[in-house]
C-alpha cells in the first residue's frame, strides 16, 4: 500500500519482495472504510460483504449483531497485493523478487513493513487456519468465539474461495502448533457434520508487541509498528491506513513527525486493545467469561466497526456494576 501510494505521488519506487505469490494465514477480513474502499473495488478483491456478526464466549452465544450496511469485507488478499504491485509498475516502478540479506538502505527514511517479524518471538502467538468446504454457512455472517481462559479466540468466516467455502481458524496464548491444530479441528467437527479440508496454514501474529509506529527515521506500518487490534487480531485495516499515511508522509518536510500524527488514532486504538487483553488475562479465572458476556452490545458494535475508543470502554464499564467490579479486582491483582 505504501509503495503504491508513493508511485502514484510521482516517486520512483523499487519494491523488494521475496515472494511472487502472496499468502498469509488469517481470516482475510477488513473493516469497510471509505479511505481504501476505492482500492478494494479497483482490485476486484472484495468477495463477501458482512452484515451479521455472532459473538460467542466459550461456545455460548452472547450477541448476534445485525448491521444495516456491510461492516466488514472478506477479501482476496493475494489479488489485492497483486493489484498494488501492478500500480507500482504502471507508474514506472519495479518489483524485484529476491531475498536481500544486506541492509541496502544507508540514509533517509525507512518504511518497515515486516509485520510480526519486526518483533521478537516472545511477542507472538500462533494463528492457524483451515479452509474447508461445508454447507450451511451464510456468506454475510461471521462468528467470533472468545476463549478467555486461553487468551484467544476462534473465527469462522466465509472464504474468498467461493460459495460453501469457510475460513476457520484461531490463535491462543502459550499453545503449540499441534495443540492449536487439534483445538481448531475439534471446533470444526462441532460446527459441521460434513466438511472437507481444502488447505491449512499458520503464521505468527504479534498481539503482545509494543505500539511504536515511529523510531527515529523508521516509519513502521501495520503490524510492524504494533498497529493491530490484539484483542481480536484484526490488522488489515490498520495496515492499509498506515501504509497510505507512510506514502503521504514522504512528501512532507518531516516524514516521521507527519506519520506519527497521521497514525495517532490507530496507535491509541492498538494500545487500548492491549489494555483490554491484559485486563481479561489479569481477571480471576472464574470471572473472565463473565466479563466478556456482560459487555453491552454497543461495545461489540464499536469493536467490530473499528471504532473502539476509550469513551466506549468507559461507557461499557459504567453500564454494569458487575463489569466495574471485575475490572477493579483485575487491576488490583495486577498491581499488588
Amino acid at each position: 500500500m505504501a509503495a503504491a501510494e508513493l508511485a502514484l505521488r510521482g516517486f520512483r519506487v523499487v519494491g523488494l519482495d521475496p515472494l511472487r505469490s502472496y499468502r498469509k494465514a488469517c481470516g482475510d477480513a477488513v473493516v469497510a472504510r471509505e479511505e481504501y474502499d476505492g482500492v478494494l473495488r479497483k482490485s476486484n478483491s472484495i468477495r463477501w460483504r458482512i452484515r451479521r456478526a455472532i459473538i460467542n464466549v466459550m461456545g455460548e452465544e452472547a450477541y448476534t449483531i445485525e448491521f444495516d450496511r456491510p461492516v466488514w469485507y472478506i477479501i482476496d488478499k493475494g489479488r489485492l497485493v497483486g493489484y498494488l504491485r501492478e500500480v507500482v509498475e504502471a507508474e514506472g516502478g519495479r518489483i524485484i523478487y529476491k531475498i536481500f540479506r544486506k541492509n541496502i538502505v544507508k540514509t533517509g527514511v525507512i518504511i518497515d513493513a515486516r509485520g510480526p517479524y519486526a518483533h521478537p518471538p516472545s511477542k507472538h502467538i500462533l494463528a492457524y487456519r483451515y479452509i474447508v468446504k461445508a454447507r450451511d454457512w451464510d456468506a454475510d455472517t461471521v462468528l467470533l468465539d472468545f476463549l478467555p481462559d486461553k487468551s484467544g479466540l476462534y473465527w469462522v468466516f466465509p472464504s474468498h474461495h467461493g460459495e460453501n467455502y469457510v475460513n476457520i481458524g484461531g490463535g491462543f496464548k502459550d499453545t503449540d502448533v499441534i495443540d492449536t491444530k487439534n483445538l481448531i479441528l475439534n471446533y470444526i467437527k462441532r460446527l459441521f457434520k460434513e466438511f472437507r479440508i481444502i488447505s491449512e496454514s499458520g503464521a505468527p501474529i504479534a498481539v503482545y508487541s509494543d505500539v511504536e509506529p515511529v523510531n527515529g527515521n523508521v516509519l513502521r506500518v501495520g503490524e510492524a509498528g504494533g498497529l493491530i487490534n490484539s484483542a481480536g487480531g484484526e490488522g488489515i485495516r490498520m495496515a492499509l491506513l498506515s501504509g497510505m499515511a507512510a506514502g503521504r508522509a514522504l512528501e512532507s518536510e518531516k516524514p516521521p513527525h507527519y506519520y506519527r500524527r497521521a497514525v495517532r488514532r490507530l496507535a491509541r486504538e492498538a494500545r487500548l486493545s492491549r489494555l483490554l487483553l491484559r485486563t481479561v488475562e489479569a481477571s480471576p479465572g472464574d470471572s473472565r467469561s463473565s466479563l466478556l458476556k456482560r459487555l453491552p452490545e454497543f461495545f461489540w458494535r464499536s469493536f467490530l466497526s473499528g471504532e473502539l475508543r476509550i469513551g466506549v470502554v468507559l461507557s461499557a464499564v459504567l453500564s454494569s456494576p458487575r463489569i466495574a467490579g471485575i475490572i477493579v479486582r483485575s487491576l488490583s491483582s495486577s498491581l499488588f
